[in-house]
């Protein structure tokens, strides 16, 4: 009997706990009534059930109705038991799910892709997830019981306090946006959206959650730029949609059109069709955007007052994110005045193309005139230097037997003081018609290219003292004093050794016929140039006349009434011979004051 009361005071306490056990439901409290406690019955029914089940698994001998009341305790506590243990595992089960649900919980929140805060009715963070602490760039920790006012930009704090003050006071949903500062200055725009709930204790909270609209803004900036770009350009912007039926119109199309907006929206752009091209361009132009390509080309289209004109037209496709064609857009730009101006050039080329096939075939009959003048003329001047040649040579031979004759009667006996000058002027003045025929072919072999040059390394020093020999008898006769003067002994220049001695020539004859009582022969050298200068003290050059004494034929006036001697061919031999060296000459002085003349020629060494 000792044994059953202890067994039934251990029922009487399996029961309590059993009871205990079932304190998650609100039935120990008496506050079940109705609904709530037939279900707590049914859960009551269900475990013993599922107990009973179990122990009839375990031990199939054990009979309930054998009416020992040991054996019915045993019983009781054995399903108890059982219950207990279901229990138990129902409620790991529940924990586990409880956990798992907490976890996915706090990585939705924590992770989401906007900031969440919990905020008291004076702006102090009591919840704040992983996003909006990277958002400000601060440590959750830190922004845990701050302000957040304090993250918030200077110029916007008035208004979130009075954001914050209006969500508490209405009680309900508000937005707005706010500049806020990160940890080490910088700012980002931030949209706020927020409710007020109350927590456990009753106490008001506002549940915000922080975007940040920086890019936004930007992107939303840039839209705007962009639509008034579209708004204000100076070309028509439609924009239509696949079907293509106008969905926009910008004001430039009405400048351009004379339609106003809501007379085209929802209408085809083919209400602008004058009519004038061929089907088969509208059909090439719709395959070729619908096939997503873009489509350039003019067309002349028809203004709101019939008025025609010619556009310039752009279309494009525009597509969405799968791919597909939203919309298209068209720019048509408005080239009628040019068109008119194209015509016009057009029908000025071709009077210029008929101008110019006239003027070409003048110039073709004139070109072929000039050619035969131009044969004859070398014919005529083949003709002239045949004839300057025959004549050169000729006078050569009656000069020469003129000369002999003369120079016979200077060693005859017989010969006074009057007739020795007299031959002797013959004698100059048979050299002078020499030196002048000589001078006359030279000019001519220059003109015609033919005269034969030879360039070689030449002492002009050496070259200057032979010419300086040879015109000491005539300087002495003249009672002129010639003289040298070389700057070395030796300079060595690139030229033709007959030019140069022929040169030197007319320069010392001209100088002797000019100058006064003096005459002087110099020679110099620089980096560049080997220079020989002929100067004497005559009456000199004047200004206007230095820049012509080296044409053919100039004479220039000498002696006191200035009168005209030599028919001006040594000074142009002078010039071309030495430019036919790839040398200069020039001339220096004043009138008055004497002349220099001046040839420099490439310095070697």
């Amino acid at each position: 009997m000792l044994a059953v009361r202890l067994l039934s005071v251990r029922y009487n306490d399996l029961s309590c706990i059993m009871v205990c056990n079932y304190a998650l439901f609100p039935v120990v409290h008496g506050d079940v009534k109705g609904n709530e406690m037939k279900k707590l019955k049914k859960e009551f029914t269900r475990l013993r059930i599922l107990a009973e089940e179990k122990i009839r698994l375990k031990d199939p001998s054990f009979d309930e109705d054998s009416g020992a009341d040991v054996q019915k305790i045993i019983h009781e506590l054995r399903v108890h038991q059982e219950e207990l243990e279901i229990q138990n595992e129902e409620l790991r089960q529940t924990q586990l799910l409880l956990e798992a649900s907490h976890c996915k919980y706090t990585n939705l929140y924590d992770f989401a892709p906007v900031g969440y805060l919990t905020l008291d009715k004076d702006g102090i963070i009591l919840e704040v997830n992983l996003t909006a602490s990277r958002m400000l760039d601060i440590e959750r920790h830190t922004l845990f019981k701050s302000r957040f006012g304090n993250y918030v930009a200077n110029e916007d704090k008035d208004s979130f306090h009075l954001y914050l003050r209006k969500v508490f006071k209405t009680k309900s949903a508000q937005s707005c946006e706010l500049r806020c500062i990160k940890k080490h200055g910088g700012k980002f725009h931030a949209n706020f959206e927020s409710i007020y709930v109350e927590g456990s204790d009753n106490t008001g909270l506002c549940r915000t959650s922080l975007t940040d609209i920086t890019e936004k803004r930007k992107a939303n900036a840039e839209l705007s730029v962009l639509s008034e770009v579209v708004e204000q350009s100076p070309v028509s912007v439609m924009i239509t949609d696949p079907q293509g039926n106008l969905e926009y119109v910008n004001p430039q199309f009405t400048v351009t059109t004379g339609y106003e907006p809501e007379e085209v929206i929802g209408k085809n752009p083919r209400i602008l069709k004058s009519g004038a091209q061929l089907f088969k361009v509208y059909k090439r132009l719709w395959d070729t955007i619908i096939a997503g390509y873009q489509w350039k080309g003019e067309l002349q289209n028809k203004k709101k007052n019939g008025e025609l004109c010619w556009n310039l037209v752009s279309i494009s496709p525009l597509r969405g994110q799968d791919g597909t064609i939203k919309h298209f857009i068209g720019i048509n730009e408005d080239i009628t005045a040019r068109k008119l101006i194209e015509d016009e050039l057009a029908m000025e080329r071709n009077n210029l193309e008929k101008t110019v096939d006239v003027r070409t075939n003048e110039l073709k009959k004139s070109l072929k005139r000039l050619k035969d003048n131009y044969a004859a003329l070398q014919k005529a001047e083949l003709a002239r230097d045949t004839m300057a040649h025959m004549l050169v040579h000729d006078m050569r031979n009656s000069l020469g037997v003129i000369k002999g004759s003369v120079q016979i009667m200077q060693a005859g006996d017989d010969n006074n003081e009057s007739t020795t000058k007299n031959t002797q002027r013959i004698v100059r003045a048979v050299d002078d018609i020499a030196v002048l025929l000589k001078s006359v072919l030279d000019v001519s072999r220059f003109e015609s290219g033919k005269m034969p040059i030879t360039l070689e390394p030449l002492n002009v020093s050496q070259i200057v003292k032979e010419i300086y020999n040879q015109f000491i008898p005539q300087a002495e006769e003249k009672g002129i004093h010639l003289s040298v003067k070389t700057e070395l002994n030796e300079i060595i220049a690139l030229a033709d050794s007959k030019l140069l001695v022929r040169i030197l020539q007319n320069l010392v004859n001209n100088g002797l016929k000019h100058t006064r009582d003096s005459l002087i022969i110099s020679t110099s050298i620089n980096d560049k140039w080997a220079t020989i200068s002929v100067s004497d003290n005559g009456q000199g050059i004047p200004e206007e006349y230095k820049e012509k004494i080296f044409d053919k034929y100039f004479q220039i006036e000498s002696g006191k009434n200035r009168k005209k001697s030599g028919v001006g061919l040594g000074l142009a031999f002078c010039k071309m011979a030495v430019e036919a060296q790839n040398g200069t000459i020039l001339v220096e002085g004043e009138e008055n004051k004497g002349v220099t003349f001046k040839v420099k020629f490439n310095a070697l060494g």
